[in-house]
């Protein structure tokens, strides 16, 4: 009887080892839980939200998100010149919209772009399209991207090349180990055509 207990016993306890070993590996949490705490794509936790139109735009330095943006994956924390987007971070940074653009579009950023990436033509892809800007090295420089008959535009990608350096690699008494390619400094999303 002693041995009965004592198994059933085991067997529970083995059973709700295996209960939270299955939820510690499966946390339910919400994405942007996800992204800022497990996976670390996101810098952005809960931000503060600021009224905006698409058409006023956001400016990266500021701290908070507009209203019309969800949240970010692949940018680094906010600097005087906007937010750089950082390979150890997330290979695709980009923004995820709260509500999908559609029809004809113009992208409006300005950014800033490390040397080594200076002529890269870098792909941007918004909902089911994608087109590509030519990258100018400094900055900050003004790009428009046209989008023509956009159909689920709730988000925007920056395509960068895979295994970009270290800032350490290219300048040696930096110290900094972020994967830089550009920082921006401004986006809006027009109706429309480009200027």
């Amino acid at each position: 009887m002693k041995s009965a207990v004592q198994c059933i016993a085991i067997v529970l306890l083995l059973a709700m080892y295996a209960a939270a070993g299955w939820a510690v590996l499966h946390p339910h949490v919400s994405p942007e839980y996800r992204a800022y705490f497990i996976d670390r794509t996101s810098t952005d936790y809960r931000p503060q939200h600021y009224s905006s139109t698409p058409q006023q735009g956001m400016i990266f330095r500021d701290p908070g998100l507009p209203d019309w943006v969800a949240s970010t994956h692949g940018f680094s924390f906010r600097e005087e010149v906007g937010r750089w987007t950082d390979e150890n971070l997330h290979a695709v940074p980009g923004l995820t919209f709260t509500k999908p653009f559609g029809g004809d579009v113009c992208l409006e950023l300005n950014a800033y772009t490390v040397p080594w990436l200076a002529s890269y033509d870098m792909p941007i892809r918004f909902g089911d399209q994608q087109e590509a800007v030519k990258l100018l090295a400094g900055g900050p420089d003004k790009y428009e991207v046209q989008f023509h008959d956009l159909r689920g535009g709730d988000h925007v990608d920056f395509i960068l090349p895979p295994n970009l350096p270290a800032i350490v690699e290219r300048e040696h008494t930096s110290g900094d180990t972020r994967r830089l390619g550009v920082s921006l400094n401004s986006l809006r999303i027009l109706p429309g055509r480009c200027t």
